[in-house]
């Protein structure tokens, strides 16, 4: 096909009548959907392919664009942009209440706007496979242009103010198309649909009574169905042998709890594949040696943990005894919450630790403890972290309020209450972040990072009301906190492409300008917002700002 077809060789390309010119040359006769599956099979095939003249990496791309616009254009010939939008929104696959925003006309100059995405082959599969509208029959609905283009439409759509929605249009496609952001698959899936499954993560406490692990269970499965990825934390439970019920039974501890959260969490579908946990332990619970073995395959079967993720909580503290050797004392929850509720406070921390001696459950060589967390849970398994509980609650930490666990793949860190308990509160204690990221190899000035942070903050600050969750929790929380999570992408590439080792103090001080630049025009963006919105969360009176 390669030989048969002239392909630009500088940008690779592929010319509009490419397929057209594939069908006279080698397929002959054969319907155009026989010639599309050929092409398809010949991309994936191709794209591990090595060559010095030729990118074939970037040839696979090109051709699953192809592809795929053939495929919904049901045609080999280029089709208009406006045309196949407005298409989607007679069918009803886009929502009525973005064309009443706009209107046909300024949909179509919007349309006038081309941006070449240069796709890489991995890129576009990923994009086709898990974003691209299908219909019932797996055939493509939309290209990767269509997708960029009524993402940034339905972002812009929830402005009032004219002007302001073309700028955040405008914006937001160009960002998109030339990658210099990148939105989360809940945000990617949904946004130009009626969809309002906008949440990356969901942050959920399980306290130490019955009806905290119901609701919590519950709240779980739901979140999960919601495509939501769960960071759970029932580190407050009872320990295993813990007496209850007036001493007339013992308690059965976490695991068993653990594994009816994870039960939960696979028997949930999200999007077509199963869902995702971490759990969160001290290191100082009776049960931590049993933790961190359960996915060991010498593990009984019936005891292991297979899919859930792990995270460890630890201090200061206790890293010097272990660094010195020293043994650890086991305490029970149950039997000492106020040394649990103090564990980001080193110094009161090691006041009630030393007072409380004497009810140690058992000790540990602090060392031994940590090799067993470093080959089971990082050498052989690699699916236990590390939660450094001081370190999250010191300046770092925006909320007054003390941050007792993070998410699924440990990026956040937000205040959670015990979902389901007799507590008082604002009902808001299940933590939901949204999140986004900016490209660091496309925003390499000030200006760039400026520029893609400020769009991010008012993007996300006008999707995050409309969001829809299963609790209550949740829904208060993300009206009282508004909180946005943006990360960065690209470090290593930008790193090694200025020759800087990671660990370096090149690349620390690197790293720490462009966390400190990223921050600095949040906190400027969230500001202008607030201003220009009059939209200040009811919850900024528990922030240090």
């Amino acid at each position: 096909i390669m030989r048969s077809v002239q392909y630009n060789s500088r940008n690779l390309s592929l010319e509009p009548d490419f397929i057209d010119k594939v069908k006279v040359k080698l397929y002959d006769g054969m319907p155009t959907s026989t010639i599309m599956t050929s092409l398809a099979t010949l991309a994936a095939s191709m794209a591990s392919l090595k060559g010095k003249n030729l990118n074939y990496d970037k040839l696979a791309a090109n051709l699953t664009v192809s592809n795929i616009e053939a495929d919904v254009t049901n045609s080999t010939k280029t089709s208009s942009l406006y045309k196949r939008i407005m298409f989607m929104f007679n069918k009803g696959y886009y929502p009525k209440r973005i064309l009443d925003v706009f209107g046909e006309e300024k949909i179509k100059k919007f349309a006038e706007v081309r941006h070449e995405i240069d796709f890489s082959y991995i890129g576009i599969s990923t994009l086709a496979n898990r974003f691209l509208l299908t219909d019932s029959f797996g055939n493509y609905l939309e290209t990767p242009l269509m997708k960029m283009f009524m993402v940034s439409l339905d972002i812009a759509s929830r402005f009032d103010n004219e002007v302001t929605r073309s700028g955040m249009f405008y914006t937001g496609y160009s960002k998109l198309c030339n990658f210099e952001i990148s939105l989360p698959s809940p945000e990617m899936t949904s946004l130009g649909t009626d969809s309002t499954h906008y949440a990356s993560c969901c942050v959920i406490e399980i306290g130490d009574e019955a009806c905290s692990w119901t609701e919590g269970l519950s709240a779980i499965i739901n979140h999960t169905m919601d495509s939501q990825g769960i960071g759970a934390d029932a580190s407050m439970v009872a320990s295993a042998g813990d007496l209850v019920r007036n001493g007339t039974i013992k308690h059965g501890g976490k695991i068993p709890l653990y594994k009816l959260i994870d039960s939960a969490i696979q028997s949930s579908v999200q999007n077509g594949r199963r869902g995702a946990t971490t759990l969160h332990t001290f290191i100082t619970d009776p049960e931590i040696e049993s933790i961190l073995l359960l996915k060991n395959p010498k593990t009984e079967a019936v005891k292991r943990i297979n899919d859930a993720k792990h995270t460890i909580k630890i201090n200061k503290f206790l890293f010097k005894k272990i660094l010195a050797g020293e043994d650890i004392l086991l305490f029970s929850p149950r039997a000492i919450p106020e040394l649990y509720e103090n564990y980001h406070d080193v110094e009161k921390f090691e006041e009630i630790y030393n007072a409380n001696a004497h009810l140690a459950t058992d000790t540990l060589n602090g060392r031994d403890l940590f090799r067993l967390f470093i080959k089971q849970a990082r050498v052989e398994t690699a699916v236990y972290y590390l939660m450094l509980v001081d370190n999250m609650n010191g300046g770092s930490n925006p909320f007054k309020e003390v941050i007792k666990q993070s998410n699924l793949c440990l990026e956040i860190a937000l205040p959670t209450k015990p979902i389901g308990t007799t507590e008082d509160y604002d009902k808001d204690g299940v933590a939901i972040c949204i999140l986004s990221n900016i490209n660091l190899d496309k925003n390499d000035t000030r200006e760039k990072i400026e520029s893609s942070i400020t769009y991010l903050v008012y993007a996300q600050n006008a999707i995050v009301p409309h969001q829809k969750h299963p609790t209550e929790e949740a829904n208060n929380f993300i009206r009282n906190y508004n909180a946005l999570g943006l990360g960065a992408s690209n470090l290593a590439y930008v790193l090694a492409s200025l020759g800087y080792k990671y660990g370096s103090n090149e690349a620390n001080s690197l790293v720490a300008s462009i966390g400190e630049c990223m921050k600095f025009y949040a906190l400027q963006a969230s500001l202008q917002y607030a201003m220009e919105f009059d939209k200040v969360i009811p919850a900024f009176h528990k922030t240090i700002y």
